[in-house]
Formats: C-alpha cells, structure tokens, sequence
C-alpha cells in the first residue's frame, strides 16, 4: 500500500468509505461494525490511525452542523413537534439498513452533495427525536439540542461497543491496562489523587481499561471502564474531558441527567470542581451512575 493509499484508506476501497459514513452517523449494524473491523485489520497502522482521523472529523462535521442549523432555525411550535413525535412513535417499520454498503457508495458519488446536505438534516432531526422523546426529568445539559444530542449518541454508542469485553474497538481503544498508567492519565485531567477516580465506582468492580477518546466539544478526553467481578453488572464507563476552553455559560452548575443508552445504562455528566474538567458517566443503574458523580464530583 503506498504512502498515498495510508493517507486515505477508502480511496481503493469504496465499500470501506460507506462503512465510515455509516459509523460516523451512528447508524452502522452489529454486522456492519465486524465488517468495518475486519477491514481496518487489514490495514497498516498508519492507514489505521488515518481511517480514526477520519470519523472523528465526519463525527465532528456533524456536529458543527447541527449546531449551525439549530442556530439559525426558529423554535419549532409545540404543536407541530408533537404531531412529528406522534408520527415517530407510530411508525412500526423502521428503515432497512442492511444495504449493500457498496450500493450505498455508488448512489453518494452520483449524488455527494444533495446525499451529503441531507445527511446532515436527517441526523439532526433524529438525534432530537430521540433527545425530546426521553423519559427523565432531571435537568438537561442547557447548550443547544443538536449538540446535546451529538453527544450523547456518541457517549451511548462508545459506552456500548467497549461494553462489549474482548471486542476489537475496545481491545483498540482501551489500549492502558494497568492502573498505575492509567492513574498517570487521569492526572492530566484532574488535580485530586487518581485513586480518586480509579475507585469511584465502588466495590464489586474493578478497572478494566483505559484510552483516549474524542469525546464532542473539543478539549482532550479519556474513557474509562470497569466490570463486575462477578459479571453480574454490566460494564460502567466514566469520561473525563478537558472543559478549560469551554466557555462557563455551556457547562452545567449541577449535575445533569443526559438520559438512558439504548441498553438502558443511564448518562450522568457534571463538572469536576479542579482544572475545569467535565465528567460523563454510564452506568448499569441511576442509583450507581448519581453515587458516582456524587463521589467525584464532590456533590
């Protein structure tokens, strides 16, 4: 593979450049995913680390997106966005996405920029449909919808597939093994002893593993999990981000609920109260996800 193929890995393979588009809309099969990682195993490490490039930047695009149309477009009348929800809710035949993914690529190149704009649009719109339609009460994150939602499908869907222990992404992602490294990263984040974290979760887990991450928002950021050591529980995630070129009026003064994964992990995120970190935290139950935020967060 030349230098020029390591640079952009998709360039021969069209059916891998479909697959990212599928990933970085968070819309990708369980068989889409294993195929994904049977194609990136194929390939040399730098073409690798230039296929991760390049989901972060079609994740962070996305994002940027939606906050730019969210920006410009009115408040949608009450009225209007319940009928949409109704409509939503009501539709018992969900589009197929077991799509060829070579058939997909063929029609985004005839078309790439009507595809590419209404790609856009439609991810907005049901990142908000599923934000608008949760079931907690607490407060939410107050920054605006489309970002809100970006983050938590993204927090949800890398939550969910480093749950899935001995999978290729987390053996990839979670790549710090040992607390003691790992303490090491965590201390890049916060001012506090690292134990601090490493032990929030509380007893019956332990420390699995530990990565960078490339959570929305900008700002460095690592996930943490940890398992059950009985295996009775499932997996419990906890990120930290550098929130320090955040402006004050986007973060929460209180810890916030950002909902529920698809798994039904529940989503807590709060402000660590040293260097202006902003912690994020899935895990199995509400009870453990408040315990932890409460421990570290000081609340």
């Amino acid at each position: 593979m030349t230098n020029r193929d390591d640079a952009n890995p998709t360039l021969h393979d069209p059916e891998l450049g479909a697959l990212v588009r599928l990933l970085a809309d968070e819309e990708a099969t369980p068989a889409q995913r294993a195929d994904f990682d049977a194609r990136r195993e194929r390939l040399t490490p730098e073409a690798r680390r230039a296929l991760d490039d390049l989901i972060a930047s079609e994740r962070a695009l996305r994002a940027a997106s939606a906050r730019a149309l969210l920006a410009s477009i009115p408040p949608t009348p009450s009225d209007l966005r319940d009928r949409v929800l109704r409509a939503a809710r009501a539709d018992a035949h969900p589009r197929d996405q077991r799509a060829a993914p070579a058939a997909r690529f063929t029609f985004l190149r005839a078309n790439w920029a009507f595809a590419a704009a209404a790609g856009v649009l439609l991810a907005l719109v049901a990142g908000m449909l599923v934000l608008s339609s949760s079931a907690f009460r607490a407060p939410v994150w107050s920054e605006h919808e489309g970002a809100s939602a970006s983050l938590v499908s993204f927090l949800a869907s890398e939550h969910s597939r480093c749950a899935e222990i001995g999978s290729n992404h987390a053996n990839r992602k979670l790549s710090t093994r040992d607390p003691r490294d790992a303490a090491a990263l965590i201390a890049r984040f916060v001012a506090t002893d690292p134990d601090r974290v490493l032990n929030a979760v509380g007893e019956g887990f332990r420390f699995l593993g530990a990565g960078p991450c490339a959570v929305p928002g900008g700002g460095a950021s690592i996930h943490l999990v940890f398992v059950s050591d009985d295996e009775s529980c499932a997996p419990v995630s906890v990120f930290l981000q550098d929130a320090s070129a955040r402006s004050p009026d986007t973060l929460p003064g209180a810890p916030v609920s950002l909902g529920h994964c698809p798994d039904g992990s529940a989503l807590r995120m709060a402000r660590v109260d040293i260097r202006g970190a902003l912690l994020f935290v899935a895990a199995p139950t509400d009870e453990l996800a408040d315990q932890i935020v409460a421990r570290l967060a000081g609340r």
